[in-house]
């Protein structure tokens, strides 16, 4: 995102400098501070919730005000820091990595939270999967099918987005092997590791298939 074209070859004001000097918005001093304080109050908003949730399993009114602090910064990161790069450019074109870079912090950053905490509630019930735990698994596994469908429709290279089907797909596969392997008392037999070696080489073979593809399909075009 911070070099991706074509941002360089757009002009913006007041975010890199001189006029004559073309970069990315996104390299700028200004989002960069933006980025990181915005990345410091949700790491403590966020952390602080699912710490206390679990050190005493009540939801407090502080765990409330870290939530609504935690969404306001989110929303405002994506959604100001959208809006003012698209402002800053001379045309004030706005282009699918403008798109990308506000809509993936929104759902990537509550899918990792999500994910931990599923993970240790997943721990702290002796990897039995409660309602909890599913109810974690449920989100992160909706919100990154949201993610994906968002690039699959924006991004011209489909592989992209297949690419992070396949992780997805790999990720549904961890979960359900370490959920059987937990409940069978930490124990797999021979054949059901040579499966599960067979399906992760399945997909990384599908992964592999993709991308030779695409690169035909890339070299087709360049041609015609």
């Amino acid at each position: 995102m911070v070099s991706a074209k074509p941002l360089d070859d757009l002009d913006y004001k007041g975010w890199t400098g001189g006029c004559n000097r073309v970069t990315s918005p996104y390299a700028s001093s200004v989002f960069l501070g933006w980025a990181m304080a915005s990345a410091i109050a949700l790491v403590v908003t966020g952390v602080l919730p699912i710490i206390s949730w679990f050190a005493t399993y009540r939801f407090s009114l502080s765990s409330a005000i870290c939530i609504g602090i935690f969404a306001a910064v989110i929303v405002a990161l994506c959604g100001v820091s959208y809006f003012e790069i698209v402002g800053s450019r001379t045309y004030q074109i706005p282009t699918k990595a403008d798109f990308h870079a506000s809509l993936l912090p929104l759902i990537c950053i509550p899918v990792v939270l999500s994910l931990g905490a599923g993970l240790f509630k997943w721990k702290d019930d002796n990897w039995k999967l409660s309602r909890g735990a599913y109810m974690f698994i449920i989100i992160v596994l909706l919100l990154l099918l949201g993610a994906i469908s968002a690039i699959i429709v924006t991004i011209k290279p489909w592989a992209i987005g297949a690419a992070f089907l396949l992780v997805l797909l790999l990720l549904v596969l961890a979960i359900g092997v370490i959920h059987y392997w937990a409940s069978n008392n930490f124990y797999l037999t021979r054949i059901q590791i040579l499966l599960v070696c067979f399906l992760a080489f399945l997909s990384a073979l599908a992964a592999f298939l993709v991308g030779w593809f695409q690169g035909k399909y890339s070299s087709l075009v360049l041609r015609c």
